[in-house]
């Protein structure tokens, strides 16, 4: 079992809701230290300041799993068994830490740290798992969203409203 200390989760104070859901949801797996907020310096691209909170786990051996999973050589990733893993929860708080409304009424998820053929995995999971079609958006070059039209919105609300907070259901138009 690799070591990997404790795990760091932080969220951006749009996503405050869904940190204390984390927060209050994996309590007993905290550490002993309450969360705290971060004042990062303002943004390269925006000049905006970011704040948010961050709370730290205890070192569990169950954690190194999903780890495994998710970092290959210490870099996000999405593993091939994705479609195994993403349910309607998982589905859910994507959506509130990830989405976002786009134009015209559509839900983004933003997907900038992955490549391309993660991205299109996902949007694959995506029509398997729960019959949501979507495309991918490029944000930048290297960097892309994936974009579920207007007309698939209410299904998204259908499958993920009851696991959402409700100060997050403005994202799925609710």
């Amino acid at each position: 079992m690799s070591d990997y200390g404790l795990i760091r989760v932080s969220l951006f104070l749009p996503s405050i809701s869904t940190f204390y859901t984390n927060f209050l949801r994996f309590t007993a797996l905290c550490a002993l230290s309450p969360p705290k907020s971060t004042h990062r310096k303002p943004d390269k691209r925006t000049g905006k300041i970011y704040n948010g909170l961050i709370f730290k786990t205890r070192m569990l051996p169950c954690f190194n799993y999903l780890w495994d999973l998710f970092y290959i050589d210490k870099v996000k990733t999405i593993p091939s068994n994705i479609g195994d893993l993403l349910t309607e929860v998982g589905l859910a708080f994507w959506i509130m830490d990830d989405g976002g409304l786009g134009s015209n009424g559509t839900l983004n998820l933003h997907t900038d740290s992955y490549i391309l053929t993660e991205v299109n995995l996902l949007i694959d999971v995506l029509k398997r798992n729960f019959d949501i079609n979507s495309r991918i958006s490029i944000k930048r070059p290297g960097q892309w969203i994936i974009v579920i039209p207007k007309k698939e919105v209410p299904k998204v609300a259908e499958l993920t409203i009851a696991h959402m907070h409700p100060s997050m259901l403005y994202k799925i138009g609710k």
